[in-house]
């Protein structure tokens, strides 16, 4: 039996916590840890992903946290890494397709 992309759009996060960089799996909410110290972190987001597939990243006392497909896959139609330098934040990442690729939901 084939699953269609829709059949993923309401799937439940894993729920996982990091200290370092790591790749993230589709529905995966991570939380980057409070207690990690205070440095660049790298979350390589999946390639394998199906439209309406999510990720989610919540970070805490964290500055520059770069996402990563090693430019296999786009994020928000760019060819290139997005880094975001800010604290106390979620975000969520949804793929779109092969062009557009992940984006800011």
């Amino acid at each position: 039996m084939a699953l269609r992309a829709s059949q993923f759009i309401n799937a439940p996060y894993t729920i996982t916590t990091t200290t370092s960089s790591k790749g993230l799996a589709n529905f995966e909410h991570c939380t980057v840890s409070p207690t990690a110290p205070a440095g660049p972190i790298t979350l390589t987001l999946p390639s394998d992903a199906f439209v309406g597939n999510k990720v989610k990243v919540s970070v805490f006392n964290r500055t520059d946290v770069t996402f990563t497909t090693g430019n296999v896959i786009p994020i928000m139609n760019l060819a290139e890494d997005l880094t975001i330098d800010q604290e106390f934040y979620t975000v969520e990442l949804v793929y779109v397709d092969s062009s557009i690729g992940w984006r800011i939901s």
